[in-house]
């Protein structure tokens, strides 16, 4: 029998209202659990662990045999000494005298303008002045004191001046007092005209120390101490 054309829809339609509106499709969660990525804790920050200084002179007496100088051991005029340092981690270095006169820098350079800053590295020995050259003391006698000065950057120049004031006053302070018969401050032994401060203690001749100290700035300093007659 033959359907009228109308009548074909109509029944499509019905069919279709009966079908109702397709599935949804369910996802299904896995049975086995899933790994979450964590980010890892971060490292702690410390701050920046300070240098640790080693410090040695070495003496070539004018009557004797070349020597590791003990603290507090008396050098006489005359005789040639140099300085060793030390370090534990890459450090800039500086080397100062202090005794009766005007404090002097050893190293890098006295005239800061013409020094050059030096990265030491661990492991290997700076020596001040460089082989083969050593100081001689001159005859400016009295207590002397080797400062070595240590920082992870380049020390300006009015910081390392302010330190080198308050150790140079600290020395002062501690210097047992002036007898009767000593050589004025600032002369030679013997009654000779003032010594430059320059040369004061020691001079280049061509051919251990007490506990670290540390201090706000990052800088860090030892003491070696001698006699010089």
């Amino acid at each position: 029998m033959r359907i009228p054309h109308t009548k074909f829809l109509f029944g499509c339609l019905l069919v279709g209202c009966a079908a109702g509106p397709p599935a949804e499709k369910v996802q299904t969660l896995p049975t086995t659990p899933v790994a979450l990525a964590v980010a890892p804790a971060p490292a702690p920050v410390h701050p920046a662990k300070p240098v640790k200084l080693g410090l040695t002179m070495e003496a070539q007496p004018k009557k004797g045999t070349p020597h590791t100088v003990a603290p507090g051991e008396v050098l006489r005029t005359g005789d040639k000494m140099a300085i060793r340092v030390e370090v534990d981690q890459p450090a800039y270095v500086y080397v100062a005298l202090v005794g009766k006169g005007t404090p002097q820098v050893l190293f890098p350079a006295s005239d800061r303008a013409k020094a050059e800053e030096v990265l030491v590295q661990p492991g290997a020995m700076l020596r001040v002045p460089s082989v083969p050259d050593w100081f001689e003391l001159d005859r400016n006698t009295g207590p002397e004191n080797v400062l070595v000065y240590a920082a992870r950057e380049p020390i300006a120049a009015d910081v390392l001046a302010a330190h080198l004031k308050a150790d140079a006053d600290r020395v002062a302070a501690e210097a047992p007092p002036t007898t009767a018969n000593a050589a004025p401050t600032g002369h030679r032994s013997g009654g000779s005209a003032p010594a430059p401060t320059s040369t004061r203690g020691v001079k280049l001749k061509h051919g251990g120390g007490s506990p670290l100290m540390m201090s706000e700035d990052g800088v860090t300093t030892t003491q070696f101490s001698y006699g010089h007659q």
